[in-house]
């Protein structure tokens, strides 16, 4: 029993989770950059202030694409017409914002701290500050267990290397 104690601990048996997400990019120029493009204008803002309204930008496009979900319905289909149409993360397009089977470690701190509250349910949302921007995320639920997710992917993995390995043979 005592070795059993010790394998669960080293594996950190916990579920993986699905969720999607938006991302409202915040998208600034370095501070010297910004200063020699800005060298020459009068009006031109303080580089803090040029940052500053970046991030509120970012958190106005949020609150305003979180009214229309909303209205909308505020479901998760209609979460996920708008992460393939309004997201800045280049992976939301083809899957609307999903992401399956996720693990610790693989988010934002802070979101993943959200994403795996046990007392989370599927429908929570949240609006979290990143480095990329302000990021909206949907709970669409928990998933298998982390170990059998790695396994799963593993036997995967080795189908479609023997399918391709074959396939490729021939050519």
């Amino acid at each position: 029993a005592h070795a059993r104690e010790e394998r669960s601990d080293c594996f950190a048996e916990y579920n993986t989770v699905d969720y999607r997400s938006i991302l409202s990019a915040v998208t600034v120029d370095d501070e010297d950059a910004y200063n020699e493009n800005n060298a020459d204008n009068p009006d031109a803002q303080p580089y803090d202030e040029y940052v500053d309204a970046a991030w509120v930008k970012a958190q106005s496009d949020i609150e305003s694409l979180v009214a229309k979900w909303q209205s909308n319905g505020g479901d998760e289909e209609e979460f996920a017409k708008l992460a393939a149409t309004d997201s800045d993360d280049s992976d939301a397009y083809a899957s609307g914002g999903l992401v399956e089977q996720a693990t610790k470690s693989q988010a934002d701190p802070a979101i993943e701290d959200w994403l795996f509250n046990p007392a989370r349910k599927p429908g929570d949302y949240e609006v979290f500050e990143t480095e990329r921007g302000m990021r909206l995320v949907y709970f669409v639920g928990f998933n298998l267990p982390r170990w059998k997710a790695q396994v799963t992917n593993t036997l995967r993995a080795n189908d479609y290397d023997s399918w391709f390995e074959s396939v490729s043979a021939n050519y």
